[in-house]
């Protein structure tokens, strides 16, 4: 409404493709917020910041960016005074399978037994009484880049062995190893899809992934299909969303047939 503040927000051009923030132009443009693009990435970043109200910005799913995104968020949140979205609880989230799982697990929500270790010992101890096949996971990587199948405990030791070593274990980021932790996960049977559920404000959507022949993945197989979603899926997001506290949410579900549950 006239008389009515409006914030003052910086804008980051965001490095993917198609971008993100053109979309976030249109909205701020349309409703008459004052912006200007803001190059967070540059050396005097904190001095630009000095008249911002907002920093809007979407990083890329990629390990260098992250770690950069968290650190400035971070630091322009406690610091600096401004607020940001993604937040930094957000932020730390956002595509960090080992922190995902145990916080969900902490918060009591439905999720496939997982294996987090940061121990040689510990891990190559549970790789001989492990059931396989199990599900080996690095904690960064979209559209099920990262996600291997371990079909016995001597393919989860040479693993573990690797991720432990001086170098690391080599992974999709070239310049990114898997260093000092495992993650192994239960191959859990399913109802031939997965759920992508999405919570913004007061609107909750999604689609189904079909799992291809021969494949244990459906994220990232190009197999989206548009059905209802199951009303107990929608209410188990929003329940998620609340107790992480996020503005909004994008959850992965397995329908579990036996259970009957997601």
């Amino acid at each position: 409404p006239e008389g009515v503040p409006k914030p003052s927000v910086g804008l980051v051009q965001d490095r993917d493709d198609p971008p993100y923030w053109t979309k976030y132009r249109r909205y701020l443009e349309v409703n008459h917020i004052p912006y200007r693009l803001y190059d967070i990435h540059r050396s005097d970043w904190r001095r630009g910041a000095a008249d911002l109200d907002v920093v809007l910005w979407r990083p890329m799913s990629v390990p260098s960016e992250l770690e950069e995104c968290r650190r400035k968020v971070g630091l322009l949140e406690n610091v600096l005074g401004v607020t940001c979205y993604p937040s930094l609880t957000e932020a730390l989230v956002y595509e960090d399978k080992l922190l995902q799982y145990e916080l969900l697990d902490e918060l009591g929500f439905p999720v496939v037994p997982t294996f987090v270790s940061y121990s040689q010992s510990e891990a190559l101890a549970f790789a001989r009484s492990c059931t396989y096949p199990a599900v080996w996971k690095i904690a960064c990587g979209a559209s099920s880049l990262g996600v291997e199948l371990v079909r016995d405990w001597r393919a989860a030791e040479r693993r573990i062995r690797r991720a432990f070593s001086l170098a690391g274990r080599r992974t999709i980021w070239p310049y990114e190893a898997q260093k000092d932790y495992v993650y192994l996960q239960r191959f859990q049977p399913n109802a031939g899809y997965d759920l992508r559920v999405i919570v913004i404000g007061d609107t909750t959507l999604g689609y189904h992934r079909a799992v291809p022949p021969g494949d244990f993945r459906a994220s990232g197989m190009g197999t989206t299909y548009h059905r209802a979603i199951p009303q107990g899926a929608m209410l188990l997001a929003r329940r998620v969303r609340d107790a992480l506290g996020v503005t909004a949410l994008g959850l992965d579900m397995l329908a579990d047939p036996e259970e009957r549950r997601f």
